[in-house]
């Protein structure tokens, strides 16, 4: 669901990952955007910053069942009734790069010795050595 106005873009996606790696990767990509965190709630998997351009993000994550639900809002510092700058892009590259690290997280496997994510055809850990 996507909620666009005001110069700000609203959107919330489910996903079948566990919550703990869904934060994991939220966290991840926070650090890639080089989003200012002034507010971080590991207990309710809430985010909030700013990034270069000023533009105020807050992101969360809600489990719900067996998915996982990413919120993400991203507004100006100003709020407009009218603009085309509309912070759309923003929210499709948090999308963009969480969907990505998602599929690279469901091509792997746990090895049982290390506890190391790698790739499903390996018939030896590159980690810890372990046959496979």
């Amino acid at each position: 669901m996507r909620v666009v106005g005001a110069g700000s873009c609203f959107e919330s996606r489910k996903y079948d990952v566990a919550d703990s790696k869904a934060w994991d990767f939220v966290c991840q990509i926070v650090t890639e955007l080089e989003i200012k965190i002034s507010q971080l709630d590991y207990a309710n998997y809430v985010i909030k910053g700013q990034d270069q351009k000023e533009n105020n993000y807050t992101i969360g994550i809600k489990p719900i069942a067996e998915q996982v639900e990413v919120l993400i809002d991203v507004a100006g510092k100003k709020a407009r009734l009218f603009g085309f700058n509309n912070n759309v892009k923003s929210v499709e590259i948090f999308f963009n790069r969480f969907e990505k690290l998602l599929e690279i997280y469901e091509q792997g496997k746990i090895c049982p010795n290390c506890q190391a994510n790698i790739a499903k055809a390996v018939k030896f850990c590159p980690e810890c050595g372990a046959p496979q």
